[in-house]
């Protein structure tokens, strides 16, 4: 058990000690000279010209990859564990990109200190041909930096494509837990008589630590237990390895149905739009309460424009199907929410600036 003043952040960047420089060659031919005395020496230039124009759009042809993923085989490094969301909407989305790319498309979890172990490994691996991508929760990539388990964010990568919504994070306990609504749940927990007694079990660093940093701050005190991914999480809570987790609410409903576990409440994304979870919200009672949480699709750092820009298209149009939507809204309550390039970029951008305002209690 660790309270989070005990807690080891650290994470050292570099795990793969390979890097590459890509650089796109950029060189243009002139037109015909307009000083040109002579027929002769205009057409001479002319057609020096016309060689040099020809050669430099060879050249910038070369350095722009035709991009065609036929029967290759893409890699997907997913930053938590099987079993999962954010594994789930990779795996998803790796499925349905098979089909839009007539590819393979191999899911591989490299897990660890909250995704920062795969986000560490394989932000600068070189990607020449394009097959190498890093499928994540943004709201724990933002975290780790905040919290200091990693020295970097976003900026580290080629932002690819945002391809989903978290479902509203929950606050859960078993169903025997003597608390009933979230307010009940802040009393005990604010109560002198109770302090460090309640056993909460999250992922140090990630959106879960965060949320109960907001808690901590507003007068709750837990004795915090670092347990590892979401289907970690509802493993111990189920057998009483901790007395409350915050997790998604789509992994713990046919535990609530069967009576094993009940929510306290939802928390709310600051943007709360096209949510259709019909939970309690934690706002109510902790307004600052609030998770930003999306899936995005990272390429390591140096990956050609080109390869980005294809990847993302192809998840747009591999998305954009009723199955897709019908799955968003079933499994997180959510409506379709894939992002261009741009919008990714900005989107990381004002969670990473969300995030990091709350660093210095992170690292508290």
């Amino acid at each position: 058990m660790l309270k989070r003043h005990a807690i080891s952040r650290k994470v050292t960047g570099a795990l793969v000690v390979a890097t590459m420089a890509m650089s796109l060659a950029a060189c243009g031919g002139s037109g015909t000279n307009g000083n040109t005395n002579t027929a002769g020496n205009e057409a001479g230039n002319t057609a020096e010209s016309q060689q040099g124009g020809a050669a430099a759009q060879a050249e910038t042809e070369a350095a722009v990859p035709a991009v065609d993923w036929t029967g290759k085989t893409i890699n997907f490094y997913v930053t938590h564990s099987a079993g999962g969301d954010t594994d789930y909407y990779a795996r998803l989305v790796a499925q349905n990109l098979e089909k839009q790319l007539n590819c393979n498309v191999v899911v591989t979890n490299v897990t660890g200190s909250n995704g920062a172990v795969c986000m560490s490994q394989y932000k600068d691996v070189p990607n020449e041909d394009g097959l190498n991508f890093i499928c994540t929760n943004a709201g724990s990539m933002a975290c780790n930096e905040a919290s200091g388990i990693t020295d970097f964010g976003y900026e580290a990568f080629e932002p690819v494509a945002v391809y989903g919504k978290q479902a509203n994070q929950n606050i859960i306990v078993r169903a025997d837990a003597p608390y009933n609504s979230f307010q009940e749940f802040v009393d005990f927990t604010s109560a002198q008589e109770h302090a460090g007694e309640l056993n909460l079990g999250i992922s140090t660093g990630g959106v879960a630590y965060f949320l109960t940093m907001v808690m901590e701050d507003y007068g709750c005190d837990f004795n915090i237990i670092d347990i590892g991914d979401n289907a970690e999480r509802i493993t111990s809570l189920l057998g009483g390895g901790c007395d409350a987790t915050i997790v998604t609410y789509s992994l713990v409903k046919d535990y609530i149905e069967a009576g094993q576990l009940k929510t306290l409440c939802a928390i709310p994304k600051s943007n709360n739009e096209g949510n259709t979870l019909d939970v309690p919200s934690a706002a109510d009672v902790i307004p600052n309460l609030i998770d930003d949480s999306v899936y995005a699709c990272l390429a390591p750092k140096g990956t050609d424009p080109a390869y980005v820009q294809a990847l993302n298209e192809a998840i747009q149009a591999a998305t954009d199907t009723d199955e897709w939507k019908q799955t968003c809204n079933d499994y997180s309550y959510q409506s379709r929410y894939v992002l261009n390039v741009e919008d990714t970029i900005e989107l990381l951008k004002a969670q990473r600036e969300l995030v990091m305002s709350y660093s210095d209690l992170l690292q508290n």
